[in-house]
């Protein structure tokens, strides 16, 4: 007993769970064709049919639903799915009118010519493919039809559902034929029935005026009596009703003129009567420099203009500099003279301009601000060489590798010492142990001017010694005839230069050209014996120097 109570409860909760779950999705439909649930939500929508009181009218309710769902689909699948959709739900209303009670069938057939009537532009809306499918064409037809055709007429008096009826061959009888489903008036009213219903067919015939006129080429994609009435034998003159149409660029897109607004005619022209009202609404718009670039001021920010006006009051801008880093692209050429030439947002804040603080952590071209403000006879170079962001005092340069020492510590030198770079015998590890390299140096005297001993030959002394050791001087005399500046000659020697009888190769081969010389005494004093005539002024008076004897 206990077993069976309790099958009993979870069979009710079972079914008070499922049938408000299929009152819900019945009700509230949240599935749109196409997407995962909605098979669930027909069924639902089926089951609530059945226990409706009004069938034919759920069925309108259902099919009005399957048109919004198509109006609200966005992608072509979607389109695709939602226009199935509501063919199976037409269908099934053509079904249902014709088994309400007599007395209901004109308000429901009136409230299906209304849902055709709704579902025409939205149907032709749709891409030219999706149109021309071969499940959307009929359905598209269809709707034509009951815009055109007096439904109770064609719904049988037994109150059976309407059945199509397949193609059949029928002679024509008479040209007396009620023909008010559509009439044929105008242009229609001369034409053979032939020239539409060939080989005798009358189911099926198309009715569109597409189906027979070729609109022309970037003619309007909609249907022909949207502008045209079949009245006028001459198809003119053409006649739209603009209220509510909001693609004008179907029709007029060449009629746009240079560098005008991209968008859609009706979102400025709202008044369809007279094309020179113009009235747009701003409200929630940003992208103003899409209809007003280039009528900014000069030297204005060249951002949106939504950016700091409102479309409710021009006055006023107020911009939001709130993480904004780029100020010197709007207040470019705004700050003090000597000013630091970077962005105000590395010292400024947006909150308040005062109390500027510039993180100098990490910064090293402390030249490019400070310029200027060092003690004078101080390094010239940058202060994040030897200071340190933390703190000023305690100022510290890294001398590892660095050479110009002079650069520096220029005049710091003792008295007479080496002028040249202090690098050149001290490192920066010890400033004692100083130590020259001399190797291929030849500038002795630059140093050591006046460390050469009394009468020491006053030249350089690479030019007897070497770098490797000081001992074993040699000299070069190659070539070399100023001997008496190191060299003095003997007493009674010719005090000329010794290189006027001697070279360097060979000392005891001397030799002196006499050629032209007169001044003999100053060398050879003549002999002074009683052979010898009187010593006369100069030997040069009797010989020559070519031959003594003559």
């Amino acid at each position: 007993m206990r077993r069976l109570l309790l099958l009993l409860t979870c069979l009710i909760i079972f079914t008070v769970l499922g049938s408000g779950g299929v009152i819900f999705l019945a009700e509230n439909h949240p599935f749109r064709p196409g997407e995962a649930g909605f098979r669930w939500q027909q069924v639902a929508e089926q089951v609530h049919l059945r226990f409706s009181r009004d069938p034919a009218e759920r069925h309108l309710v259902l099919l009005q639903r399957r048109l919004d769902d198509l109006a609200q689909a966005e992608s072509e699948a979607a389109q695709l799915a939602a226009a199935l959709s509501l063919s199976t739900a037409l269908e099934q209303t053509l079904r249902a009118i014709p088994q309400a009670p007599a007395e209901t069938q004109p308000r429901l057939s009136q409230r299906l010519r209304q849902i055709a009537a709704a579902a025409q532009p939205i149907l032709a809306q749709l891409p030219a493919n999706l149109r021309q499918h071969p499940e959307i064409a009929p359905l598209i037809q269809q709707i034509n039809l009951l815009l055109t055709v007096d439904l109770l007429l064609l719904l049988p008096g037994s109150g059976q559902p309407l059945t199509p009826i397949g193609p059949q061959s029928v002679p024509f009888l008479s040209d007396d034929v009620d023909h008010s489903f559509f009439p044929l008036i105008g242009g229609h009213e001369a034409i053979a029935c032939e020239s539409c219903h060939s080989e005798g067919s009358y189911q099926g015939t198309p009715t569109r005026c597409e189906s027979c006129h070729q609109p022309p080429p970037n003619h309007f994609a909609g249907v022909c009596t949207d502008c045209h009435t079949v009245e006028n034998v001459a198809w003119r003159p053409h006649q739209f009703n603009h209220v509510g149409v909001s693609q004008c660029t179907t029709c007029h897109l060449a009629d746009k003129p240079a560098s005008h607004y991209e968008g859609e005619c009706a979102s400025c022209h709202t008044n369809t009567d007279d094309w020179r009202t113009v009235a747009f609404n701003h409200s929630g718009f940003t992208d103003c420099i899409s209809c007003h670039r280039g009528r900014a001021p000069i030297n204005h920010y060249p951002g949106q203009c939504s950016q700091c006006h409102t479309t409710t009051r021009w006055s006023g801008a107020g911009f939001n500099h709130s993480g904004f880093t780029d100020c010197v692209g709007c207040h470019s050429g705004r700050v003090p003279a000597n000013h630091y030439p970077g962005q105000c947002s590395q010292c400024h804040s947006t909150n308040s301009w005062s109390g500027a603080s510039f993180n100098h952590s990490g910064f090293t071209d402390c030249v490019g601000c400070h310029s200027g403000r060092a003690p004078a006879n101080h390094y010239p170079g940058q202060c994040s060489q030897c200071h340190s962001t933390n703190s000023w005092s305690g100022a510290s340069f890294n001398h590892s590798g660095f050479t110009d020492c002079v650069g520096c510590h220029s005049g710091r030198a003792p008295a007479n010492h080496y002028p040249g770079q202090c690098s050149q015998c001290h490192s920066t590890n010890s400033w004692s142990g100083a130590s020259f390299n001399h190797s291929g140096f030849t500038d002795c005297v630059g140093c050591h001017s006046g460390r050469a001993p009394a009468n020491h030959y006053p030249g350089q002394c690479s030019q007897c010694h070497s770098t490797n050791s000081w001992g074993g001087a040699s000299f070069n005399h190659s070539g070399f005839t100023d001997c008496q500046s190191c060299h003095t000659p003997p007493g009674g020697h010719f005090p000329g230069q010794c290189s006027a009888c001697h070279n360097t190769s060979d000392w005891d081969d001397a030799e002196f050209t006499h050629v032209g010389l007169t001044d003999c005494r100053s060398c050879h004093s003549p002999p002074n014996d009683r052979d010898h005539r009187p010593p006369v002024p100069q030997c040069s008076d009797c010989h020559n120097t070519d031959d003594w004897d003559d």
